[in-house]
């Protein structure tokens, strides 16, 4: 009851404060005209604008706006005038309607007087109120002339008429609308700014909803301010501005500068709103899709969001794009990680691309490439099913009972009668998916009705075939000659094995209660399995379909089918081998295959001369399968098909092999990796990667040989890739594993103190540290694909706690801020590497899996901690102090240190993360960075003073003192934990002490100086805490430590002396060597330079890399390799440089 009064009484205010608000401009448009009538100003008006009708439209329009939506804003604005005593409320309300109503007359009739500006009109209006301050009277203003110009666009031309206004004389308001936009858009106030831009924005709409002209000259202007207003600082005029500009696009003559601004704003501005206003203001053309589609990877999921949604209304097919452009457009959104751009991606799908392709499901799928970009076309297929099943359900629901009719449907009717018209790879992708989407669970109606279902189970009935039928759909698809096929060969033989892929998905779905056709498939599986001209890419689905048909629960009979599989394959091979012995000794077929083999050889070079879309290279590439088939030895197709069987055996979890398998399947491997096949070698690295899974001592033994192939310079890359995967899945399987190889491991290894303290715990010792420091060399390699996987690698075994190096997470935090996705070429590549990292980085600093997944119960942010200063001292000494070696020392490509510790605080800051335990929450991460960089500050000054040269060691050492006072500034400080929190208030006191001249001027030392302040203020007693025995103590280590750093620091500088020093006697030698001779025609000038005598002697030749080009069947787009001997060498210095025993152990006792 007390609530129902309370909101009585709440609409009661509310009413009498609507009232007195009426009531004001009642009072306010009568004093008004009584003012305008014996103003000399409005005397002599045309008769047809007269004074009265204008004044009634413009009390009509406040009357309106007083009363409407707006109410409340108003209410709002007036609430500080409001007093206890309602008749003073009056009357300053009425007041304040008063001058913002005369404001707004004088400016209507600003266009009668031309010698006057709007501008001259804002001075004198706020000079002549002294109360109020400029920005109020003049937003106040600029508002109610919003309201104005909103109404009168708004009214139809009757009523205009009727009113006295006519739209030929609307121009006049435009005129005013121009000098207002230049006075107040010029002001610095950024409420004006952003009304006046607001006022722009909503004229233009009513203008271009009632078609209203505009003149060319007028048009240019108000163009011209919008886009420099496009530039303001302030984000919400910016974002009126660029709605403004897409209101013009179709009434402006200024076309290409609107659209050239949009698109600048859509790309580079910082804010999202804007962004996303620009790209919903633009008309989405094909072009401006080509300036525009990298929104479609943009950081914010608004943007992202909006972009799609504006997919959905562009004036182009899907056929106009290019199908590179259509894969991009569906893999970005739909594997997106918001649902929400998801279900924008599905609805370009389902709103614009399937009424494009006239509703027709199979068009869409075509349009896609589904073979090339399978994952995309999978969840494109699933989205087409399940909306064809619900405008199927929603045609049922309003009586219509349509037929039971799909594609699927009249595919499978297709290969029942042999109709290859229907036969497509489209079709029997969609079957498939349409199997699988009607038998998954059922769904019941809403009034508890089973109707649906019987109507969902027909459908199921309809599209799965019974075993027998899909029994000899399957033996007529699967089989390799001819005789058996569809129509007597009619269907094309390359789109067989997709369409049998196909059909092997669809067998998971039947109904295998049939005990003889059950035994029937198997047989079949079993022929299709031993049978070597069967496509080998169909062997991983008729591994999996025999392992469903047996069942989960009869793993050893599965187990004993594969065994005699291989055992009838071997046998093959074996007879094989006989009869090719006998062919050696025939000679016509010795010849046949030698003319085979040159031929061959030669379509393969004309092949990289040809262009992939044209007829030629079509006819080229169905002339190469031919020879192939004719070249191709049944040993090894026999030999590899028995490894490809094993390996999908291998990946079936869950089964419990007999050690005699095992024996015997590593029997049929051992020799494979030996082979001088590269298809054997790959199958063999793969069985023993998957062999090592099974045990820990397998995984041991088989190590030593991935890492002897990962090291080989003459390797193939694809073996090496797959080594590397084995050898990341073997640590995260068996942490603290080594290799067993005789090989002694050439590192140089990091102190022992470099890791972090629980070592023992995760049982890695040092020569599992030195095998994982050879492995992190690949961190920085060339090929994108190898650098991917080992930064994958180390970043899931840091998460899952396999590894603790600090020197490793140190070059991945190298590798994320550091320009990695240029090729030696020269050439972009789109690399996975910052995502991954990305990725890394924030659950390293989420905390939330300290309990599950680390053993160690510390603060998982020590090890980013640690990782940062060591990274810090890596560049004083390589980029800092310019004493490294470009030949055998990796250089930081430009990473900005600054930029690394902003991002690294921003992880290690604890007020953000969820509060685990009362030990984290006391953590400091910031002050321990902050001791270890004052040291470092403090040793630079202590090698300037120790240094005999202090000008050149000068020059060297404020570069570093700069970027190291920007890290200082920018890693704050935290008194959570007061003893550390001393010691840095401490060091920073020694820091400004040291600080030189040329140090002091930059703005970072005031920072410092502000930070200093600051942690001196939240310790509160600091100088009684610097006089304690445990301070001195701490300052006493640092002092120890800042002495060593010197010797350090002092050490490299003298190196850079001295190879500066030779450097200058070499090229003092050769000018005198050239001088002396007296027939030389070459001028000191064209000596050589000092980068060449550098390069002659400290630079190796750079490795000379060859590409081969193969195209064969299974390739559906041209593949590039790069093999050359020792391709995964590091030709430009190894990470062990970056990893060297420069790092002190000291750093942790901090």
């Amino acid at each position: 009851m007390a609530i129902d009064m309370a909101n009585v009484d709440q609409n009661t205010t509310k009413s009498k404060r609507q009232m007195a608000i009426k009531s004001a401009v009642a009072a306010a448009f009568t004093e008004l005209q009584s003012y305008v009538m014996k103003n000399e100003f409005f005397q002599n008006m045309d008769e047809q604008n007269s004074l009265e009708k204008n004044l009634r439209v413009y009390y009509d329009m406040l009357t309106h706006y007083v009363s409407g939506p707006v109410h409340n804003k108003l209410s709002q604005r007036l609430e500080s005038i409001k007093t206890k005593d309602a008749t003073k409320y009056t009357c300053d309300l009425t007041n304040y309607l008063w001058k913002a109503t005369e404001r707004v007359i004088l400016s209507i009739y600003l266009f009668k007087n031309p010698n006057v500006s709007a501008y001259d009109i804002l001075i004198q209006t706020n000079e002549a109120d002294k109360s109020t301050s400029e920005p109020d009277v003049a937003t106040k203003w600029i508002f109610l002339l919003a309201c104005f110009f909103g109404h009168v666009l708004n009214e139809s031309a009757s009523v205009c008429a009727q009113n006295g206004i006519d739209f030929g004389k609307i121009s006049s308001f435009f005129a005013v609308l121009d000098k207002v936009a230049i006075a107040a858009s010029s002001t610095e106030n950024k409420q004006l700014r952003v009304l006046c831009m607001d006022l722009l924005r909503l004229t233009l709409i009513r203008v271009k909803l009632n078609s209203v002209p505009m003149k060319y000259e007028l048009d240019e202007n108000l163009t011209i301010h919008i886009i420099e207003r496009c530039r303001d600082k302030v984000a919400m005029v910016r974002s009126h501005s660029v709605t403004a500009l897409g209101y013009l696009q179709g009434i402006s003559k200024m076309q290409d500068d609107i659209r050239d601004e949009m698109i600048r704003l859509a790309n580079t501005d910082p804010s999202r709103h804007v962004r996303m206003t620009a790209l919903d203001a633009l008309v989405m053309t094909k072009d401006v899709f080509e300036l525009v589609r990298n929104r479609l990877r943009d950081t914010d999921e608004e943007v992202r969001q909006t972009m799609y949604q504006s997919l959905c209304s562009t004036t182009f097919l899907i056929t106009d794009l290019p199908l590179k452009e259509r894969l991009f457009i569906l893999d970005q959104g739909l594997q997106d990680h918001n649902t929400r751009v998801i279900e924008a991606c599905e609805n370009v799908i389902l709103k614009k691309w399937l009424p494009d392709c006239d509703s027709d499901t199979i068009k869409v799928l075509r349009a896609l490439d589904i073979e090339l970009r399978p994952k995309t076309a999978e969840k494109v297929a699933q989205l087409l099913v399940r909306n064809d099943a619900n405008e199927q359900r929603i045609k049922q629901s309003k009586g219509t009972n349509p037929g039971i009719s799909s594609p699927g449907i009249i595919f499978l009717e297709s290969l029942r009668t042999g109709n290859t018209s229907a036969i497509t790879v489209e079709h029997a992708y969609y079957w498939r998916h349409e199997c699988e989407h009607y038998s998954s669970e059922m769904i019941v109606n809403d009034d508890g009705t089973n109707e649906c279902n019987q109507r969902r189970e027909e459908h199921k009935r309809l599209l799965i075939p019974t075993i027998l039928d899909y029994i000899e759909i399957l033996e007529r698809l699967c089989q390799a000659d001819n005789t058996n096929n569809i129509s007597a060969g009619n269907l094309d033989s390359s789109i067989r094995p997709f369409i049998a892929l196909q059909a092997l998905h669809v067998g998971h779905f039947l109904d295998l209660h049939d005990e003889f056709g059950k035994n029937k498939l198997l047989v079949l599986l079993r022929n299709l399995l031993c049978d070597f001209r069967v496509d080998s890419t169909l062997i991983c689905d008729l591994v999996d379909l025999s392992s469903r048909v047996v069942g989960s629960d009869s793993g050893d009979r599965f187990l004993q089918n594969v065994m005699e599989i291989i055992a009838d394959l071997c046998d093959q091979r074996n007879k094989q081998s006989q009869e090719n012995v006998e062919n050696e000794e025939n000679e016509f077929l010795n010849e046949e295959r030698a003319q085979a083999a040159l031929r061959f050889e030669e379509l393969e070079r004309k092949l990289e001369d040809v262009e992939i879309e044209s007829i030629e290279f079509s006819h080229i590439q169905n002339e190469m399968l031919g020879l192939e088939t004719l070249l191709q030895d049944p040993c090894i197709l026999i030999w590899l098909r028995t490894l490809e069987i094993i390996v999908q055996m291998l990946r079936i979890p869950g089964l419990d092999y007999l050690k005699s398998m095992l024996t015997e399947v590593r029997s049929i491997i051992v020799p494979a990796i030996e082979s001088d096949v590269l298809a054997i070698r790959e199958q063999g690295m793969l069985c023993f990667g998957l062999l090592a899974l099974l045990d820990r001592h397998s995984a041991s033994q088989y190590l030593g040989i991935f890492w002897h192939a990962i090291r080989s310079e003459v390797e193939d890359r694809d073996i090496k890739i797959i080594c590397i995967k084995s050898v990341f899945d073997i640590m995260l399987c068996y942490p603290g594993l080594k290799p067993q190889y005789d090989a002694d491991l050439k590192v140089n290894k990091l102190d022992s103190d470099s890791t972090t303290t629980n070592l023992d715990e995760l049982d890695i010792n040092s020569n599992t540290s030195n095998f994982l420091l050879e492995l992190a060399q690949y961190i920085y390699h060339e090929d994108p694909e190898v650098q991917e996987l080992v930064v994958e690698g180390f970043a899931k075994l840091a998460v899952f706690g396999r590894v603790r190096m600090v020197g490793i997470l140190a070059a991945l935090l190298d590798v994320y801020f550091s320009n990695t996705t240029a090729s030696s070429d020269g050439t972009v590549t789109e690399s996975r590497v910052p995502q991954i990292l990305a990725v890394f980085f924030e659950q390293l600093g989420s905390r939330k899996h300290t309990q599950s997944t680390m053993r160690s119960s510390e603060c998982l942010l020590s090890f980013l901690e640690e990782a940062v200063g060591y990274w810090i001292r890596r560049w004083i000494n390589q980029n800092g102090l310019k004493v490294s070696n470009s030949s055998n020392t990796r250089q930081f490509s430009g990473v900005d240190p600054t930029t690394l510790m902003k991002f690294a605080m921003h992880h290690l800051d604890h007020t953000d993360k969820d509060k685990v335990g009362s030990d984290q929450k006391q953590c400091a991460h910031q002050n321990r960075i902050g001791i270890n960089i004052t040291i470092d500050i403090i040793a630079l000054y202590s090698v300037m003073g120790l240094n005999s040269n202090p000008t050149q060691s000068s020059k060297q050492v404020n570069g570093s003192l700069k970027e190291l006072y920007r890290c200082l500034a920018v890693s704050g400080g935290s008194c959570v934990e007061e003893r550390s929190a001393v010691l840095f208030c401490g060091l920073l006191r020694e820091v400004i002490k040291h600080s030189t001249n040329l140090v002091s001027s930059i703005p970072s030392f005031a920072r410092v100086v502000d930070l200093e302040r600051a942690l001196s203020e939240s310790l509160g007693c600091v100088e009684e805490l610097l006089e304690a025995d445990i301070h001195k103590t701490d300052l006493a280590w640092a002092h120890e430590q800042i002495i060593e750093r010197t010797q350090q620091l002092n050490d490299q500088v003298q190196k850079s002396h001295s190879n500066h020093s030779n450097k200058a006697k070499k090229r003092t030698n050769r000018r005198a060597t050239i001088l002396s001779e007296p027939d030389s025609d070459v001028s000191m000038d064209g000596g050589t330079s000092e980068s060449d005598c550098d390069n002659t002697e400290d630079t190796p030749l750079s490795q000379r890399r060859t590409g081969s080009m193969r195209k064969s069947k299974d390739d559906a787009k041209i593949k590039i390799q790069v093999n050359s001997a020792g391709s995964f060498q590091d030709s430009d210095g190894s990470l062990l440089e970056y990893l060297d025993s420069d790092q002190s152990s000291d750093d942790q006792s901090a």
